[in-house]
């Protein structure tokens, strides 16, 4: 008896070894060691990747099983690259509904400029922002929006909120890539956590409320004519 567990516990230790060994050397093998570390501390988060080129293909696979999503973000290039208009072409063929958030440009009288902030922010490491330019970029990318706005499966709103960084829900994750006073957005990690979790639910309770709280494009363009 005592002969097999100690055999148990040394096939125990040894499959640790190898799963950190694995993980040292395999994005893979990182990706598994961390769901299966979250388990066992029964933590919500499923996964860490190191860019946002790393979570593409989770990203791509979770969007085409999903029929809601809900995105935040600080300024919204990424909807034009491949992976957003992926999901796009599938709203525009009535197959997913997607909610987004991105930041108000137009603030009325004594409003705090959360906008201004975050362009001055990276204007410290980045010569390329300041004066507005961030502003400026999210309005262009509201422009890009408004051909899958008319379809009436992607809804727009803006929020004067601080720029903590970009959320994407689906039904069974959330994807969290926080913005960091020292670098660009794209340059940081994404984390992704369980539905059923805390951190799912904190982000999806975060994202209602902006969204309620937001202005929808056509109120604002009815204001403005």
């Amino acid at each position: 008896m005592e002969t097999f567990l100690s055999n148990f516990l040394a096939s125990i230790v040894a499959g640790i070894v190898i799963i950190i060994g694995a993980a040292l050397f395999s994005k893979k093998a990182k990706w598994i060691f961390t769901g299966l570390v979250a388990r066992l501390m029964d933590i919500d988060i499923d996964s860490v990747y190191e860019s946002k080129k790393e979570a593409q293909h989770d990203l791509r696979a979770d969007f085409k099983k999903s029929k809601h999503v809900a995105i935040l973000t600080g300024r919204g290039n990424e909807f034009q690259r491949d992976t957003f208009g992926q999901l796009f072409s599938r709203a525009l063929n009535n197959s997913v509904h997607v909610r987004i958030l991105l930041p108000e440009t137009s603030l009325k009288h004594g409003e705090y400029d959360w906008t201004m902030q975050r362009d001055e922010e990276v204007a410290k490491f980045d010569q390329a922002f300041g004066k507005g330019v961030l502003g400026k970029q999210i309005n262009i990318n509201v422009e890009f929006l408004q051909k899958y706005l008319e379809s009436g499966e992607v809804e727009l709103r803006r929020f004067n909120y601080p720029h903590i960084g970009r959320i994407i829900i689906t039904e069974k994750y959330a994807y969290f890539s926080p913005y960091l006073a020292h670098a660009h957005g794209r340059d940081a990690k994404i984390y992704k956590y369980r539905r059923g979790g805390e951190m799912y639910e904190n982000y999806q309770r975060l994202f209602e409320q902006l969204w309620t709280a937001g202005e929808s494009s056509e109120s604002q363009a009815s204001q403005a004519g």
